[in-house]
C-alpha cells in the first residue's frame, strides 16, 4: 500500500492488514479504525489523530508516520519502535514495525505516559 523508508535506511511497509499475522489486528485497517476513526470494542478510551493533532484525512495520517519513521528506532522483542514528539502539541506518535518490515500499529499518545 505505502513504502517508506526510515532514518536508518530499512524499508519500511504499510500493508492493508487486519487478519492474519501479528496477533490478528495490524497495518492500516487497524490504524484508520482505531486510531484515526476511533473504533474500538475492546472498551476504553482511544486517543485519535484529530483529537491528538488534528489530522483526520489518510494521507496526513501517512505523512505523520512517515514523520515517525524518521526518528532513531529502538528494538524491542523482534520489533522497532519510532517516537515522533509531535510539534506544538503534548502528544507523540509511536509507531510499531514487525520484524518483516511491516507497520503493526501507528497511534498518537500523550508524552509522558508509558
Amino acid at each position: 500500500m505505502r513504502a517508506y523508508t526510515d532514518g536508518q535506511g530499512r524499508k519500511i511497509l504499510l500493508l492493508q492488514g487486519r487478519g492474519s499475522g501479528h496477533r490478528g489486528d495490524w497495518g492500516w485497517l487497524h490504524i484508520k479504525g482505531k486510531h484515526v476513526e476511533g473504533h474500538w470494542s475492546d472498551g476504553g478510551r482511544v486517543t485519535t489523530y484529530a483529537e491528538a493533532m488534528g489530522a483526520s484525512s489518510d494521507e496526513r495520517v501517512q505523512e505523520v508516520i512517515g514523520q515517525a519513521l524518521q526518528q532513531p528506532a529502538s528494538s524491542d522483542h523482534g520489533r522497532w519502535l519510532y517516537r515522533y514528539p509531535v510539534p506544538d502539541t503534548r502528544y507523540e506518535v509511536l509507531v510499531v514495525v514487525g520484524s518483516d518490515g511491516t507497520i503493526i500499529t501507528a497511534y498518537p499518545r500523550k508524552i509522558g505516559r508509558s
